[in-house]
């Protein structure tokens, strides 16, 4: 991997953050938030209150990365039927909320139990200080949201005593706020909300006063794309420079996905 200072790293990699320490600071995407008048319905039908809200396209080449696998062609991205995205964004007193409008003619459910990434899925990353960083620090979120296969293992155990441990720990581990995930009634794509409570953004949460215009917080979104399903070969990204590695593993993502370089939100 040739860095853009010249300076071959000799040593095994440990994901984007160690090439990009090195290189030249780029300017981070700038996302404008407006504050809702009225809340959306969270319900993956794009209600009329995500009109007022400030767009952002997602419809070329300059969006789309590949995600490696075994014997890939290069000629990954077939258009914007193929793969694109409109992301919209909203806050208010209590939330903070986003929709992506996702463009995609092959839709493969997501199998959160395979080692490689398989099916379409919506990765979320969320620095809440806005302070960047080349790793994530304490405090940073990662969440997934997808329409997803059976959990292959509570399927074996539905009636046991194991799968009813199993469903309680996914529970449990559900984060705080409203996520919905829809397939477009032409099948033409799918349509993810999320409304996200103040509370599960630390910085926030801690300050203890009233959310106000001109907060900052890092906010990244990828969708992979898997088109056969037989894994994911590509992904739409609100940062470019952001890759995702063949194995879908926490820890493998957060060796991609860069603080540093997730677009900032700003409410206004």
């Amino acid at each position: 991997f040739q860095a853009e200072d010249g300076i071959r790293d000799r040593s095994p990699s440990r994901g984007l953050g160690d090439v990009y320490k090195r290189q030249v600071k780029v300017h981070q995407p700038e996302i404008l938030c407006r504050r809702f008048q009225t809340p959306p319905v969270i319900d993956g039908k794009l209600n009329e209150s995500w009109n007022f809200t400030h767009r952002v396209e997602m419809n070329d080449l300059s969006s789309i990365n590949q995600i490696p696998s075994p014997g890939q062609e290069d000629d990954i991205w077939k258009g914007r039927e193929d793969l694109s995205a409109t992301l919209y964004t909203g806050w208010d007193a209590t939330h903070f909320y986003f929709a992506m409008d996702v463009e995609d003619n092959q839709i493969y459910p997501y199998d959160k139990d395979a080692q490689y990434w398989r099916g379409d899925c919506l990765v979320i990353g969320i620095d809440p200080t806005g302070d960047g960083g080349m790793h994530h620090r304490p405090g940073d979120q990662l969440l997934t949201l997808a329409l997803t296969v059976p959990n292959r293992k509570a399927d074996k155990d539905r009636e046991g005593e194991e799968g009813e441990e199993e469903e309680e720990e996914e529970e449990k581990n559900k984060p705080d706020g409203i996520y919905t995930v829809k397939k477009k009634d032409d099948n033409s794509g799918v349509i993810y909300e999320v409304a996200i409570p103040w509370s599960l953004l630390d910085d926030f949460a801690d300050a203890g006063a009233a959310v106000q215009p001109n907060k900052v917080f890092g906010l990244s979104l990828v969708v992979t794309d898997d088109d056969s399903g037989q894994g994911s070969t590509k992904m739409i990204s609100s940062t470019p420079c952001h890759l995702l590695p063949r194995e879908q593993s926490a820890h493998a993502i957060w060796k991609h996905l860069v603080p540093e370089y997730f677009p900032k939100v700003r409410l206004k």
